[in-house]
């Protein structure tokens, strides 16, 4: 596990720990406890990863996007304390590198970060990690709402690079719109429904959304803050996959780009197979932010 990673938009994969517990219907066919019983290993058990797996990264020269905890979740329980602490060290000692972190457990980060203070530990210090995104992974539109809720609380508590959301596997319609928009001045979200069919208190301008109050009346027009910062979206894997259905990512891409937040299409089931970064209506959607990081920035 290391160089070259399998994960299309990361170059390496780091596995400080490895092991799982099922958390939602997402995991019924989850990869990392089909890979680990092929090599033998139990996915039940978390087990921190011997040292030069654990500390490869410092010896990784190049910039690179780095998927962390393939076989794991990095938020999980088992880690709290010297194992996470030793990691934060790790990537606060690699700036150069850029970190993917997806977690189906996105209330843990703040109560890791800040209530339990990993972010005071020694070598990790009162910082904002810049070289850090913080993707949770979502199934279906229950877990979008309970996670991508918690991922946004990140916002209050400081300035982290990207937010995004990795719906992957999809395996039911979503729509994200409440969660790409809020507005700066009243906080209201468009919740509910798809984006195209808002109510007329939301209006893209062709440029940006915006936000009308006290409509039809004396209304003040105020620009929408945009909330997130990359969506993934992906059918499943594996030989029991569940159906997946193209305009689920339709309505994605579609909300994405009025939004102007980038849009990733993984792969998708076409002609009875399973394709990588597929075409959708003739077109490759394989945007994603790209974090330069730099030195780490204080709180502050």
């Amino acid at each position: 596990m290391g160089k070259n990673s399998g994960v299309p938009w990361a170059d390496h994969s780091w596995g400080p720990w490895r092991g799982c517990h099922r958390d939602s219907d997402g995991c019924d066919n989850c990869y990392g406890e089909r890979d680990m019983k092929r090599f033998g290993k139990d996915h039940s058990q978390v087990v921190k990863a011997n040292d030069a797996t654990f500390y490869a990264p410092l010896k990784w020269k190049e910039p690179a996007r780095v998927f962390c905890c393939p076989w794991s979740d990095f938020w999980i329980e088992e880690a709290d304390g010297s194992w996470r602490w030793r990691a934060l060290q790790v990537i606060a000692q690699t700036p150069h590198l850029t970190y993917i972190i997806p977690t189906k457990r996105p209330e843990r980060i703040i109560k890791v970060l800040y209530e339990d203070g990993a972010l005071n530990w020694p070598g990790v210090g009162n910082l904002i990690l810049p070289n850090v995104w913080h993707l949770v992974s979502v199934e279906n539109q229950e877990a979008t709402d309970k996670r991508v809720s918690e991922l946004l609380r990140l916002r209050e508590y400081g300035n982290w690079p990207v937010l995004g959301v990795s719906i992957e596997p999809q395996i039911e319609r979503i729509s994200i719109a409440g969660y790409l928009y809020k507005c700066p001045e009243c906080g209201e979200r468009p919740v509910g429904g798809n984006i195209m069919t808002l109510s007329a208190k939301w209006r893209f301008n062709g440029k940006r959304w915006e936000h009308y109050h006290g409509y039809p009346v004396g209304h003040i027009e105020t620009v929408v803050d945009t909330q997130l910062d990359a969506v993934i979206c992906g059918c499943e894997s594996g030989k029991n996959r569940r159906p997946f259905n193209e305009n689920w990512a339709r309505l994605l891409r579609d909300e994405c780009q009025a939004a102007g937040v980038p849009f990733y299409f993984k792969q998708s089931i076409q002609g009875g197979k399973l394709v990588k970064e597929p075409f959708l209506d003739g077109v490759q959607h394989l945007s994603l932010p790209w974090v330069q990081p730099g030195d780490l920035e204080e709180i502050g």
